[in-house]
């Protein structure tokens, strides 16, 4: 019977990541008490901001992280912004930017190590990964994609950016020049570069290579991206990660676990949780119970969202609506205790004004408290 129980709380899907079935619970509504925005760029072409990260010290200070100042989804302007507040989240401070290249900072995360010390890391595309793989998104001139008003800016811009490249390439010669080079860096690298652990015993100034997490024959790496890793209360080092088959399952994705007992030199072979959404990030509260976050794109009813386990991530059992949103672009929520036990979850989304009754047209960073 406990079977046929479990059973039931599945959908059938085609999707081969899931593993063919989806977790399916009832959702939990009304937990949330408290919505509003982290950074909310107006006014400007570089008003794009994604892609958070939370964390908090010893005297509740709240720290958040994200890309911030683009101009669109991926484009190489964005900046990689830190953001304070002193009373539990209700405010923020001004944008203060860590890193400004003239690559696409900001998507990246932040600890706090104690003592005073906070670690934030970033990634960003390559420019030549950036130049050849998503000028055409950028501009939104290439391969018959939408012109907005200001694609004729970012094009100028991204030229501008490109001086030092191989070619000054124009849209008009992009065609030609995609079809020259064939497979792009980024479809060779991603798809052979498997997830990987590293740790630092200096507080983040020098890294080890440690383990490779093991990946299911049934998943190759390239639907592999955008780990988390969390340490629970008796030291295991709780890992997932986003997988997804972008090509033929858009916006479809979901999370797989993995675990070490030993630092993160040795993992378990990944599972699938059967999640719908991604990319996840995992927290222990004070309760015992792992919180793992998602953003969830596909389907009928997009927006953030929280699955709980009470046996250390072996099962889910609980699903959380944070925010319904009402767009595909958004999501990547993490989340932190506050001291009364409540969760903060910050992400991105566009944000309703209920004073014009209008959505933004670019998202912001946003947060959300609600409680198990």
């Amino acid at each position: 019977m406990a079977a046929e129980k479990s059973e039931m709380n599945y959908t059938v899907t085609d999707n081969p990541v899931f593993q063919y079935k989806k977790l399916s619970l009832d959702t939990v509504k009304g937990n949330t008490f408290r919505t509003d925005t982290v950074f909310r760029g107006k006014d400007t072409l570089f008003r794009y901001s994604a892609w958070p990260s939370v964390c908090a010290d010893e005297n509740g200070v709240l720290y958040a992280t994200s890309s911030a100042f683009g101009s669109a989804h991926i484009c190489p302007f964005g900046k990689y912004a830190m953001y304070v507040s002193r009373d539990g989240g209700d405010k923020w401070s001004l944008p203060m930017i860590l890193r400004d290249s003239y690559l696409p900072d900001g998507h990246g995360g932040i600890v706090y190590l104690g003592g005073g010390k906070l670690l934030a890391n970033w990634a960003y595309h390559p420019g030549d990964v950036l130049f050849r793989t998503y000028w055409g998104r950028i501009t939104g001139t290439i391969f018959g994609g939408s012109q907005g008003p200001f694609d004729h800016v970012r094009q100028s811009m991204l030229e501008a950016f490109s001086a030092g490249m191989k070619d000054h390439i124009t849209p008009a010669s992009y065609r030609e020049y995609i079809e020259q080079i064939g497979e792009t860096r980024a479809g060779k690298e991603c798809g052979k570069t498997p997830i990987v652990a590293y740790g630092s015993r200096d507080g983040g100034l020098t890294w080890e290579k440690r383990g490779i997490c093991g990946k299911p024959a049934h998943l190759n790496w390239y639907d592999t991206s955008e780990p988390h890793v969390a340490v629970l209360s008796d030291g295991t080092l709780f890992g997932a990660v986003r997988v997804e088959r972008s090509g033929d399952y858009s916006n479809d994705f979901t999370v797989y676990t993995s675990r070490s007992s030993d630092g993160g030199y040795t993992w378990s072979e990944w599972v699938c949780t059967h999640i719908s959404g991604s990319p996840p990030h995992i927290m222990q509260h004070s309760s015992g119970a792992l919180v793992c976050t998602v953003g969830r794109r596909n389907g009928p009813a997009p927006g953030e969202y929280a699955y709980v386990s009470h046996d250390s991530g072996q099962t889910w059992t609980e699903e959380y609506e944070i925010l319904r949103g009402d767009d595909e672009d958004l999501g990547y929520p993490a989340s932190v205790e506050l001291p009364d036990h409540t969760i903060l979850t910050v992400f991105y989304q566009h944000y309703f004004d209920p004073c014009t009754e209008k959505t933004d047209p670019y998202p912001s960073i946003m947060y959300a408290k609600w409680h198990l």
